[in-house]
């Protein structure tokens, strides 16, 4: 018997199917094209940032948040999100480059459900995603810096 929520959605199986071929080819793209990414250190303006979150509180990010005076860069969003990381992972650079590839295949997923919505048509959305993803020229840089 159909669950009543299949029955809502006729198709809704090939949907479910595609979006896991999608998720999956995605994957298997990011994986074969930035593979070697996940094995880099800290770069440049990484370390900066780490040694705020080694030597410093929750409260300094937040005061560094409200006044960056005393900062070069104003990115709170960074700072909060590798203050966080360091936190949890220390000073380890690979779950910063698998937190960066993850982030990179969400927007290539993102990327194939606007262009499905714009043209109407998955292979386009599709082909787009897979572009996007395996775009190194473009994306090696920010997947090669932890932030």
């Amino acid at each position: 018997m159909k669950s009543p929520d299949s029955q809502s959605r006729p198709g809704a199986g090939g949907a479910d199917m595609y979006y896991l071929f999608l998720a999956g080819s995605i994957l298997s793209i990011i994986f074969a094209v930035y593979w070697q990414s996940v094995s880099l250190p800290f770069i440049q303006d990484d370390w900066g940032l780490i040694e705020f979150a080694r030597t410093n509180g929750p409260l300094a990010l937040i005061r560094s948040t409200i006044d960056p005076s005393n900062s070069f860069f104003y990115r709170p969003l960074a700072k909060g999100y590798l203050f966080l990381m360091y936190r949890v992972f220390g000073a380890n650079p690979l779950p910063f480059h698998l937190a960066a590839l993850a982030v990179h295949a969400f927007n290539a997923f993102l990327v194939a459900l606007i262009v499905n919505r714009i043209t109407r048509d998955r292979v386009i959305g599709f082909l787009t995603a897979l572009i996007y993803a395996a775009a190194i020229a473009i994306h090696l840089d920010p997947l090669a810096w932890a932030v």
